[in-house]
């Protein structure tokens, strides 16, 4: 591919997306341990020294890949409040876990924030995926407002941190890898065996009725 030197933030920005684009790509087929900036410049018209131009870690891709997976998601949360003036505590509960288990990427990503993302990830970078979060989750709590108005603020808010620690935490439950099952059954240890969106759904209606 020709490559051309990104001047203005419009073509910067181009650069940065075809870099995301490309690392959502391999995990298409693929996994984290296959991305390296070799594999992405192999894929797209940057060069591999080029590419620490915009990046410096691929966790820093895979952060900006997880923002933009928050905005689709947040844009569900969004969608099915405009849609509904009402709604009960188990439709909001159907809609949100709904919104959950079609987010799986988004999900498997949380589940290695900690542990993954903000080690590899300069300072610079997760003050803005905070920053961007933090403006983001309004959605939700909005969402919350506009269905349990009897609900104090301080109440939607410790619900809303709640439910989102639970699902956090519930994805890696729900999807093991073929090396945890074969752990599993070395240990004879049984795995969950209800499916992610039951048990989200289960437990989010659980967390509403504090409200």
């Amino acid at each position: 591919m020709e490559f051309r030197r990104a001047r203005t933030d419009i073509q910067i920005e181009k650069r940065r997306q075809e870099i995301i684009d490309a690392v959502a790509s391999i995990l298409e087929n693929g996994d984290i341990d296959e991305i390296n900036f070799k594999a992405i410049s192999e894929m797209t018209s940057i060069a591999r020294p080029t590419i620490y131009k915009y990046y410096n870690t691929k966790e820093e891709i895979l952060l900006d890949l997880l923002t933009s997976d928050i905005k689709e998601w947040l844009s569900k949360i969004e969608s099915f409040t405009q849609k509904n003036q009402t709604m009960t505590k188990e439709g909001f509960a159907e809609a949100l876990s709904s919104a959950f288990s079609e987010s799986p990427r988004m999900l498997k990503f949380m589940s290695l924030l900690s542990s993954l993302f903000e080690d590899n990830c300069s300072m610079e970078k997760l003050v803005e995926f905070k920053k961007e979060m933090s403006h983001d989750t309004h959605s939700i709590f909005n969402s919350m407002v506009k269905f349990f108005p009897e609900a104090s603020n301080d109440q939607i808010e410790m619900t809303m941190i709640t439910i989102m620690s639970f699902v956090s935490g519930l994805y890696p439950m729900t999807h093991n890898t073929e090396k945890q099952l074969e752990a599993m059954k070395l240990a004879n240890y049984k795995p969950i065996q209800s499916d992610f969106k039951t048990i989200c759904y289960n437990g989010i209606l659980l967390l509403l009725g504090n409200l």
